[in-house]
């Protein structure tokens, strides 16, 4: 009993060359056993982790589905925004509508980024 209180605790040198001693010994015995169980704990671990995969795939294709639903339900009661509520509309380079609205200067000119410096 001692030797295994010493293991709990933390042990000393003797304890851990008595362990290690009695695994290098007891290894030709329990290697047919340990094979077989390694293998099958692994291949537990990757079943679980495959279910796991299909569960949070099914999980992230419901929110997809309830978002798309909802983006189409709100886009069908929601009023349409008026140019003056955005600043006037506004496109991108490849011609898509823009949703952020002008910005305007201190003094309430429209900003863009054309906006050159007179000299004079």
């Amino acid at each position: 009993m001692a030797l295994f209180d010493n293991i709990v605790n933390g042990g000393n040198l003797t304890t851990g060359l008595v362990v290690g001693v009695g695994g290098l010994i007891a290894w030709p015995f329990i290697s047919p056993m340990a094979r077989p169980l390694a293998k099958s704990l692994i291949k537990g671990g990757l079943v679980a982790y495959r279910q796991a995969e299909q569960l949070y795939a099914g999980a992230v294709e419901g929110i997809g589905d309830m978002i798309a639903e909802i983006q189409q339900e709100i886009g069908t009661t929601t009023p349409a925004h008026s140019p003056s509520d955005t600043g006037g509309s506004r496109t991108l380079e490849d011609g898509q509508p823009s949703n952020f609205p002008r910005r305007r200067s201190s003094a309430g000119r429209r900003i863009t980024g054309r906006s050159r410096r007179v000299a004079g």
